[in-house]
């Protein structure tokens, strides 16, 4: 299994990165920006995370064979975080990283400087000098991460329905708002033991800079930078609270086979159809259990093929010693599994 979580900034990529990364220690790199992918070594990695759209990666990438994640934020706080993030560039102490930023944000940091963003008026003028440079990267930044155009100056309902249904093709969303419970459908989900008692502020500003998320006038001066962010936003949440609910729900009805048994192993998937919790899976010799795991392999074909919306739930037990396994049941839960006609795994 491989991990691609798409870094939109300000939704708490920075902490997710942290944690994952330990997990995959020498195994996980952060791409920056666009950059050049024909020569990048994408197989060495388990875990990549990137400030990359999905239409780029998707060029680049079958994402089929990726276990994808993403994590978005309410709109009218994502854009006051980014902008404070660039306007901080420009404060005393950070001179070390303004030199680290391009150009182009080091320009923008600096002539933030010459606003009152307390005032929406101010708000307005610094947006119609975004315009006036054609900079872009502020306006609906959430869209444009899951579908980046050449033009985007003019986003058309075409483009925000593309953007919209790559969303629909990321395996895990994260809303930061309820990032406790993302962090629990990951940590469940990939068997992972994570340290997240951690205090979560990373590149945290605290400086406001004038900005009043509670303003009305405020809220309305920055329209422009998320106006289509909104319906990004608003369907995240919906997938990321229909996830939820999958992973909550008692599953009433397993589905699934035994792929392949042979002298030391027996291999098959096993799934609750209307739950995304994993499944006990016992192998039973003479009515007596011999050995137990969970079903939580990832299977690329069971994901690609839409048995299993991330793959995930594949079993397998190594058996050593004088057990005849042509005489074992393999039960998920109380439900006896078949033996697939095949007897083959498919998808491998």
């Amino acid at each position: 299994m491989k991990l691609f979580y798409f870094h939109v900034p300000k939704t708490a990529g920075s902490f997710l990165n942290e944690i994952l990364g330990k997990q995959f220690k020498n195994s996980y790199f952060h791409i920056e920006g666009v950059g050049n992918f024909d020569t990048f070594p994408f197989h060495e990695y388990g875990f990549l995370s990137g400030h990359v759209s999905y239409t780029r990666m998707n060029e680049v990438l079958d994402l089929d064979e990726w276990t994808t994640l993403a994590t978005f934020r309410e709109p009218v706080s994502y854009v006051i975080s980014h902008l404070k993030w660039v306007r901080k560039l420009a404060d005393k102490g950070e001179e070390k990283r303004f030199l680290q930023h391009p150009k182009i944000f080091q320009d923008i940091a600096l002539k933030m400087k010459e606003y009152d963003f307390s005032k929406a008026e101010e708000i307005k003028k610094f947006i119609a000098w975004l315009d006036s440079i054609n900079f872009k990267y502020f306006h609906n930044t959430q869209l444009l991460y899951m579908h980046q155009t050449a033009n985007q100056n003019n986003l058309s309902v075409q483009q925000v329905e593309k953007a919209l249904k790559n969303l629909h093709q990321i395996d895990y969303i994260g809303i930061q708002e309820n990032l406790d419970e993302f962090m629990d459908i990951i940590e469940n989900e990939f068997s992972l033991n994570l340290d997240n008692s951690k205090k979560r502020k990373i590149n945290i500003n605290e400086n406001n800079y004038g900005f009043d998320i509670n303003d009305i006038a405020t809220r309305e001066a920055l329209f422009p930078l998320y106006e289509h962010d909104i319906a990004i936003y608003n369907e995240a949440k919906k997938i990321a609270s229909e996830q939820q609910k999958l992973y909550l729900a008692n599953g009433n009805k397993v589905i699934g086979y035994v792929d392949k048994k042979n002298d030391n192993e027996v291999i098959g998937w096993a799934r609750y159809s209307d739950s995304l919790k994993k499944v006990n899976i016992s192998l039973v010799l003479d009515g007596k259990v011999v050995n137990q795991t969970i079903a939580n392999l990832y299977r690329n074909g069971l994901k690609i093929k839409k048995i299993h919306p991330t793959g995930l739930c594949e079993f397998k037990f190594i058996v050593s010693g004088n057990i005849d396994l042509s005489s074992c049941k393999v039960y998920a839960d109380n439900y006896e599994l078949p033996l697939s006609l095949e007897n083959t795994i498919e998808g491998k």
